[in-house]
């Protein structure tokens, strides 16, 4: 008798444990799932690609309710569109679901970001917005349509989409858009038919043109004559990601998904290509160029899942020179910066550090601690000082110095050797590092939105069409 209790007991145990196990296994597999949309969330917020971070950000939301991130991280993508009012009414349902002291003062601190971005104005935009939206027109719409009908191109019926991918180099700008790639000089936009279509998202400005992804080939359009060349033809989608003396870097998808990628490398003196295959490998991995070295980072939020690797261009070995850091790599000549967090967990709750490390000296120097959240997103390099976008807004770092160049709220556009351009409450800001000040340069009105900075011009889209501002110096 005693017997059979005891087994009715190990079998109840033996239920009780699995049970407990399918339990772990399913948070486990929910944690990871909502970790993922929030990494690809914050990948295309960097990247300004509003429409996407939106969608990933609503997908984590619908895995957790509970967490405060997604909730913060979608209010950002409407505050970078002056959509104040709909950032309002998502952070007042995450005060009604968020479970935990922390996501509360986390929501509270970002209920008084967007007070402070929008300056009390934003239900008449908003409305304003929305108008827009349906059709209705506004004074001087009219007008606007018409400059618009008279630049376009010649048989061009369709509308400019909006664009993602912007790069620049030497007075040329390159748009990749939903109905093709749009080239700019001088600031002027033109539609190019031999390259419109299924465009990959990565554009890489070099050799005098422009390398892209289209029809399952790595295609390369020559400036100066407008000639397209295919140089690689695959079979699946390809996209660039690198170039350096010797080697061409591109990267094809294969039947994984945005989850599976062989990494091809060709030489460039003689066209020869050995093909790499990462485990660890994605389509929003993080990658950086120093010199002939090649660093990849995994891409995602939880940075206690990856880290720095460094690729050898022979053996296709890897190498991991950080540990559980986030997937954030700017390479600046011979100096990688990285952002290593001190422990595991949400990237942008943990403990970080943003190193600069000299690839060529093998010297590091810790340039900022804090949370993830207040180190942000690394912008971009200008001269000795790298500038990030936090939650307290964009900041200057310049050896041991931090300065905050631009206050919560603002929107990052880029950074180049000509400064640091941000919008701010429909204005867009250059800041001078040299004068340490902000000049305005443009008021944008309804409508419209910066595309990009390069060759001396400030591009921006205007309704339906394109517009340029000149620098000056």
């Amino acid at each position: 008798m005693k017997k059979k209790v005891m087994v009715g007991i190990l079998v109840v145990l033996f239920v009780a444990l699995a049970v407990v196990a399918v339990l772990l296994i399913g948070k486990q597999r929910k944690a990871s799932e909502y970790q993922e949309q929030i990494s690809l969330g914050d990948q295309y917020l960097a990247e300004l690609d509003y429409e996407n971070a939106e969608i990933c950000y609503e997908k984590a939301i619908e895995i957790d309710k509970k967490r405060a991130s997604a909730y913060v991280n979608l209010s950002m993508v409407y505050i970078s569109q002056n959509r104040y009012e709909e950032a309002r009414e998502i952070l007042e349902e995450a005060r009604e679901t968020v479970s935990g002291q922390k996501g509360l003062e986390l929501i509270q601190r970002q209920q008084e970001t967007v007070e402070e971005a929008s300056g009390g104005s934003a239900q008449g935009e908003q409305a304003g917005t929305d108008q827009d939206q349906q059709g209705e027109s506004k004074p001087g719409d009219e007008d606007q349509s018409q400059d618009s009908e008279e630049k376009k191109p010649e048989g061009e019926q369709a509308l400019f989409t909006q664009g993602y991918g912007w790069i620049s180099r030497d007075g040329w700008g390159y748009l990749r858009t939903e109905s093709g790639l749009y080239i700019f000089r001088d600031g002027e936009a033109q539609m190019t038919a031999s390259v419109s279509g299924d465009i990959s998202y990565g554009l890489m400005a070099v050799d005098g043109g422009v390398y892209f992804g289209q029809d399952q080939a790595l295609k390369f359009r020559m400036d100066s004559t407008g000639e397209v060349t295919t140089i690689y033809q695959g079979s699946r989608e390809m996209e660039p990601m690198g170039l350096t003396d010797k080697y061409l870097y591109f990267a094809e998808y294969t039947d994984e998904g945005q989850d599976g990628q062989v990494i091809h490398q060709m030489d460039r003196s003689d066209g020869s290509l050995q093909t790499f295959k990462f485990s660890d490998f994605c389509a929003h991995s993080d990658t950086a160029f120093c010199g002939e070295r090649f660093f990849y980072s995994r891409g995602v939020a939880d940075v206690g899942t990856s880290g720095v690797k460094e690729v050898d261009p022979v053996s296709g070995q890897t190498q991991v020179i950080a540990e559980d850091a986030s997937g954030q790599l700017l390479a600046q000549g011979d100096v990688l910066y990285y952002v290593r967090a001190q422990e595991a967990g949400d990237y942008t709750q943990v403990a970080a550090e943003l190193i600069r490390w000299d690839t060529a000296s093998g010297e590091s120097q810790v340039l900022l601690t804090g949370i993830g959240r207040e180190i942000g997103g690394l912008l971009g390099v200008v001269g000795d000082c790298v500038y990030t976008s936090s939650i307290e807004g964009m900041m200057e770092i310049k050896g041991q110095e931090k300065r905050t160049v631009a206050p919560q709220g603002c929107a990052p556009i880029s950074a180049d050797e000509t400064g640091v351009y941000y919008t701010l409450d429909q204005v867009v800001y250059r800041y001078d590092s040299r004068t340490q000040s902000s000049t305005e340069l443009l008021r944008l009105g309804e409508r419209e939105y910066v595309v990009g900075v390069g060759g001396g011009y400030l591009t921006y889209r205007s309704g339906d069409d394109y517009k340029r501002v000149e620098l000056g110096s």
